[in-house]
């Protein structure tokens, strides 16, 4: 595990994204078929469930230990963008988790470092840092980074996982070398204002050439 920047609390491992290549046209499939009037990303069955636990047990043992809420969900998260799809925004994750993680299951080739590159920002929605993610890429941060994935001009799709972990008694910080304490917590240190995402034009294609029936 290593910290990526010292501008933001964002941390990065590296997992063996061939083992979860199997699940490709699944998760192809779902996002073919998912409506996107309700979010960004969409729900993937338990069939990802070996994937969420590898990300649980590499922040439990660099960040934890946690005590999980009974309001934590194993629930991964399909984030899939091409050339013909993307639906993007800046957002954070203060009302749904306390950690989170994007595993980058397959990142295509682009022309420029800023195609399916993920940028942070800060709370005047000014960009302050961008990361171009390879495949087998996890990267953990806190709830309040505010961030965005860029799209991918290819005929390839950029697939990513999205993850999250709520804890008790456990809070963002942005002090320190630990970007999250205990006791301590309180909204004012999480975050200054809390936003809804701001919605970017979608763009979608009826069917995709490596999903299955």
């Amino acid at each position: 595990m290593e910290r990526v920047t010292g501008i933001v609390p964002v941390y990065r491992c590296r997992l063996d994204a061939s083992v979860y290549t199997k699940f490709i046209p699944n998760i192809l499939r779902d996002h073919s078929r998912f409506g996107y009037e309700v979010g960004n990303s969409f729900p993937i069955a338990q069939y990802l469930d070996d994937l969420y636990q590898s990300f649980f047990d590499v922040a439990d043992r660099e960040f934890g230990p946690f005590e999980l809420s009974s309001r934590n969900i194993r629930t991964c998260w399909g984030y899939v963008t091409n050339k013909d799809f993307y639906k993007g925004g800046i957002h954070h994750h203060i009302r749904s988790s306390t950690l989170n993680a994007v595993f980058y299951l397959h990142v295509p080739e682009t022309t420029t470092d800023r195609e399916g590159s993920i940028s942070f920002y800060d709370d005047a929605r000014d960009e302050i840092f961008t990361y171009k993610p390879v495949t087998g890429d996890l990267l953990i941060f806190p709830n309040y980074l505010l961030h965005q994935p860029h799209q991918s001009f290819t005929d390839d799709f950029r697939i990513s996982i999205n993850m999250e972990i709520i804890a008790e008694g456990l809070r963002s910080d942005r002090s320190g070398s630990t970007p999250w304490v205990t006791s301590s917590w309180s909204p004012e240190r999480t975050c200054t204002h809390e936003r809804q995402p701001i919605e970017v034009p979608s763009y979608r294609v009826d069917s995709h050439p490596f999903s299955t029936p």
